[in-house]
């Protein structure tokens, strides 16, 4: 039977990633801006492919995916969010603050037994196409569908709990004038419901389209025969699947190279953390 064997990996998979910042910045054609790349030390991080954000065409040079960083500590404090240590959910073998409804098993047996997902803390990067090379994903690991909801529901419950945090925090503060915490809670729940949901999202929230498809139906009436774009199409092309529409965010997004044979890569004791990650971002980004 043939394996999996495509030039782009399939969602659900662990990988290791490596940002290229050469290729990042070579578009500015500023000399001082390559050599400052050339001389950034970038490592490789352990990540989880949650879904494509693009629809590759065939000159397409990279692809979207959002992705989780995979950590090896507890989540760092962030006060003014609600986030605390324990927010963060362990993949087996790690059994530290496992709790029975969340159980993340990856397929084959993960080979790292201190690993973690952390709350608010998934991001987006360009994987670069490659046609001369493939990825086995069957050999990857990975987590099934139910897992992978099992997961989604996890962090659900993570931010049930800051928004707890963040409504005790403003019930005990005498601070009056301090910033409403619960709507900063439902936000990022919002946030994070409306990545999770993917393209489903965009067929479904029709508020904005459905009213700029009215108007543009009575403008049409008048003046064209040309028919409006369906509600449920503009909230697809909102997304920019195909990279269509100039966007200029997309140069920071990190360009990586990614491997899906994570333990050739990396070891339990040798895996960075997300914030190594988001620093070189920043770094590139300046």
């Amino acid at each position: 039977m043939s394996r999996n064997v495509i030039c782009l990996p399939k969602a659900r998979r662990f990988a290791v990633a490596q940002m290229d910042p050469v290729e990042m910045v070579k578009h500015l054609n500023d000399p001082d801006a390559v050599l400052a790349a050339q001389e950034m030390q970038t490592q490789k991080y352990l990540v989880y492919l949650e879904y494509p954000e693009d629809f590759p065409l065939p000159d397409s040079q990279w692809c979207r995916y959002r992705v989780n960083p995979v950590a090896t500590t507890l989540r760092p404090v962030v006060p003014g969010k609600g986030i605390t240590p324990d927010m963060a959910i362990p993949i087996y073998p790690n059994k530290n603050l496992a709790r029975s409804d969340t159980l993340i098993s990856p397929k084959p047996s993960f080979p790292f037994h201190n690993c973690y997902f952390w709350i608010e803390s998934r991001t987006s990067l360009r994987v670069r196409v490659n046609r001369e090379r493939t990825y086995d994903n069957d050999k990857a690991y990975q987590l099934d569908i139910p897992q992978h909801i099992a997961l989604s529901d996890g962090f659900e419950k993570e931010f049930s709990r800051m928004r707890d945090a963040l409504t005790n925090l403003r019930h005990d503060s005498a601070d009056s004038r301090r910033r409403p915490t619960a709507a900063l809670a439902s936000a990022a729940l919002s946030h994070y419901l409306s990545h999770d949901a993917g393209f489903e999202s965009a067929l479904t929230d029709d508020s904005d389209a459905t009213s700029d498809a009215d108007s543009d139906s009575c403008a049409d009436s008048d003046t064209s025969s040309t028919p409006t774009i369906p509600p449920s199409l503009a909230g697809l092309l909102k997304l920019n699947l195909f990279g269509w529409d100039h966007d200029p965010s997309f140069r920071y997004i990190p360009l990586v190279d990614i491997w899906l044979d994570i333990d050739s890569h990396l070891s339990a004791s040798k895996i960075p953390s997300p914030v190594d990650l988001w620093r070189e971002q920043q770094d590139i980004a300046q």
